[in-house]
């Protein structure tokens, strides 16, 4: 057993205390550490006593408590609220145990067994009180921050699946998918975009982006410059055109540190036509077939961010999809990711991007295939950004 000095330090630090209860006199005496923390009168007090400290919710579990310990013979707990006297509530642990009664000394007119010097029927309660109300406090704070955040999450998510597209347009000699994968444990998500229209002619407008900046949460930014996207290219859908326009826009009512990427590519099945330029954004990926085998190429144009240089050109470039050849615009958090710095290598995602077009055979589906380049890229890892992909497969 530890000196009285140590055990007395021991509880302090541990906000804690022991108590007895005698029920030969139905009194309990609680040790001088546990008094203190409780700001009690006395060491000594009547069970009447205690009750009028104790929460009216708690007093059948200190009543279950004590009988178990009794009865059943076995250690007993039991979560409590008791006003010290100063007024304020206290959430303890209590502990609870039989012990041996105490022996009585002989006495004229006791009866035999107390004559005798053996030990009363009645046992004894001992236990230990601790106070958790700091630990009880930080448990529930961390819990409202939990429900503050995921509270704020699910409006974030709401909102970047409102601006996204519902559903994919549908064009004949085009086969659309996308995956969007938000990254799980950040609060600045909703920054990335995919989104698909029907133009003129039969062909297809499709677009990737993402706002980056601190001043303004960016999953406002993503909605305004994406609407602006959407209107300049209703009105002419040359990809070009289309980011020199919403570059202006972004630069003239930009008043912060934010700037947006974005590749913008239009398809012509009839043709296997496809322009596309780039302003600041990862390369998009050309998978079909090569003689034998399957390649994937890096399509690079040179094009600034968008909303920092507001006269900025940013150069087309054609291509022609042969039936069955995939085209993949992508955003960062597909190839950048913390645990795997070698994902940032463009030589990685084609890599990926060809192997996952193999396992399917010639002109793979566009969901499936999409799914599969972002399922490979991540390798059952979360994003550590928001990841979206847009696939269009030449029919």
């Amino acid at each position: 057993m530890l000196p009285a000095g140590q055990l007395a330090e021991t509880q302090r630090l541990a906000r804690a205390g022991t108590w007895e209860f005698d029920p030969a006199t139905g009194t309990i005496v609680v040790s001088a550490e546990l008094r203190e923390l409780l700001r009690l009168r006395s060491t000594r007090m009547t069970v009447r006593q205690l009750s009028r400290r104790l929460h009216p919710d708690d007093a059948g579990a200190l009543a279950t408590m004590a009988r178990d310990a009794r009865d059943v013979g076995s250690p007993a707990e039991a979560e409590l609220r008791v006003v010290d006297g100063d007024g304020a509530v206290h959430e303890v642990i209590v502990s609870c145990r039989r012990v041996a009664p105490r022996a009585t000394r002989p006495c004229a007119g006791a009866g035999d067994e107390a004559a005798a010097g053996r030990p009363a029927t009645a046992s004894r309660l001992w236990g230990v009180c601790q106070d958790v109300t700091p630990i009880r406090a930080q448990v529930r704070s961390t819990l409202r921050r939990q429900g503050d955040w995921h509270a704020v999450r699910r409006t974030i998510d709401a909102f970047h699946r409102a601006v996204l597209p519902g559903a994919l347009p549908t064009v004949d000699g085009a086969d659309l998918a996308a995956v969007h994968l938000p990254a799980p444990e950040r609060l600045d998500v909703g920054a990335a975009w995919y989104d698909a229209q029907p133009a003129q002619g039969g062909r297809l407008l499709v677009s990737v982006g993402k706002v980056a900046g601190h001043d303004r949460h960016p999953a406002a930014i993503m909605g305004r410059a994406l609407g602006a996207l959407q209107a300049y290219a209703h009105d002419d859908p040359d990809p070009a055109e289309v980011l020199a326009r919403l570059n202006r826009f972004l630069a003239d009512t930009s008043r912060d540190d934010t700037f947006v990427s974005a590749v913008v590519a239009l398809f012509d099945p009839a043709t296997g036509r496809l322009r596309t330029a780039n302003g600041g954004h990862p390369a998009p990926v050309v998978i079909g077939p090569d003689g034998d085998g399957i390649a994937a190429t890096l399509v690079r144009t040179a094009g600034p961010v968008l909303g920092v240089v507001r006269d900025a050109v940013f150069p087309p470039r054609d291509l022609r999809l042969a039936p069955g050849t995939a085209f993949c615009a992508y955003t960062d958090g597909l190839t950048d990711r913390h645990h795997d710095p070698g994902s940032a290598d463009g030589r990685h995602l084609l890599e990926v991007a060809a192997k996952a077009y193999r396992r399917f055979g010639a002109e793979p589906a566009a969901q499936p295939l999409a799914e599969a380049i972002v399922r490979d890229m991540l390798g059952g890892a979360a994003p550590d950004d928001d990841v979206c992909l847009a696939v269009v497969c030449a029919a």
